[in-house]
């Protein structure tokens, strides 16, 4: 195999790598852009379909002829192109994951716990911070009357 068809063939590979951990899904360079065309400009459309065009020719034609040092440019211009939106998009997720977390985390350093448990807490001079610390008798008391208040609910609405 020539060096020139090796290169294409590395570089092609490189972009039909990057284009898969963008999303796109398919058999090949071609059917990968499709799924994902629409999260780029027109003209980086082109240019990425232009070097799928060549690794084709040259995986395919004996006598294939293409200008390197513009492939080269054009190649080098898609996969800059590819890497840098697959940081921009690490790094959306991974600010999206930090401001989820950080609201978890304000959520569960504000909860107080069920009002029920901590009133019989009081009565028997325990203190659970957790449904997870009580015992069964416990757990059954509040049970029973989270239920009795849902009967009388019930009832007082018929």
């Amino acid at each position: 195999m020539s060096t020139d068809r090796a290169a294409i063939l590395e570089k092609a590979i490189q972009v039909e790598s990057l284009l898969a951990d963008l999303g796109g899904e398919g058999r090949g360079i071609h059917d990968k852009l499709t799924c994902i065309e629409h999260e780029f400009e027109v003209s980086m459309v082109k240019k990425i379909r232009r070097v799928a065009s060549i690794r084709n020719k040259a995986a395919h034609e004996i006598d294939f002829d293409t200008d390197m040092v513009s492939f080269h440019r054009v190649a080098d211009e898609v996969i800059d192109c590819l890497e840098s939106k697959i940081a921009a998009k690490r790094s959306f997720y991974r600010q999206q994951r930090q401001s989820s977390q950080q609201h978890h985390n304000s959520q569960q350093s504000s909860y107080q716990g069920p009002k029920a448990s901590q009133q019989e807490g009081k009565k028997t001079g325990k203190s659970w911070s957790s449904w997870g610390e009580m015992d069964w008798k416990e757990r059954s008391k509040l049970v029973a009357g989270g239920a009795l208040v849902v009967g009388l609910l019930i009832l007082g609405s018929s």
